[in-house]
């Protein structure tokens, strides 16, 4: 039974990953730049949306921000894949949508589409699949979701990753 017990421990242990080996200025600065650039982002589109009520930022900038602050020389990070692969997404989940009733199959289609136009475009941006589910899922008409707040979130994330990362 010690034995058994032994296996299993080794087992699960493979389900560890392997230490990032950042330090804790690296992820202090990392965690600021983040949350200076979401607070921004956040501020600037709530002032541009016009209303504290309406749609203004949207969910997936999260995962976009810790890529941008976290690891900006990621070839996911970087300007042209964020951008185009992001508003490419949200593209190809409002066409989707319009062509697609059914939300289940048109969120999985679009999501899979905007994979495969990203490789060839050279634009791979992970949390662009989620911009495309986003889309979809909201229900509302994506074409006009692309500009505002998608593309403006993006394009202020974006610069102020640039700028926050050329001065730390």
């Amino acid at each position: 039974e010690r034995a058994q017990l032994s296996r299993w421990g080794l087992w699960l242990r493979n389900f560890l990953p392997a230490s990032v080996r950042i330090g804790y200025a690296e992820a202090v600065r990392m965690s600021v730049g983040v949350a200076i650039g979401l607070l921004i982002t956040a501020l600037l589109s709530r002032w541009w949306s016009g209303q504290a009520s309406s749609m203004w930022m949207v969910s997936s900038l999260g995962a976009s921000a810790m890529l941008l602050f976290g690891m900006p020389a990621s070839p996911m990070a970087q300007p042209w894949p964020v951008l185009v692969g992001t508003v490419l997404s949200a593209l190809v989940g409002a066409g989707v949508q319009m062509l697609i009733p059914d939300t289940a199959i048109a969120c999985a289609v679009a999501v899979g589409l905007s994979v495969m136009l990203m490789v060839p475009l050279r634009c791979m941006h992970p949390p662009g699949a989620g911009f495309a589910a986003y889309v979809v899922l909201e229900h509302i008409n994506g074409v006009s979701l692309v500009a505002f707040p998608i593309f403006f979130n993006v394009a202020v994330l974006l610069i102020g990753a640039v700028i926050y990362i050329a001065l730390t």
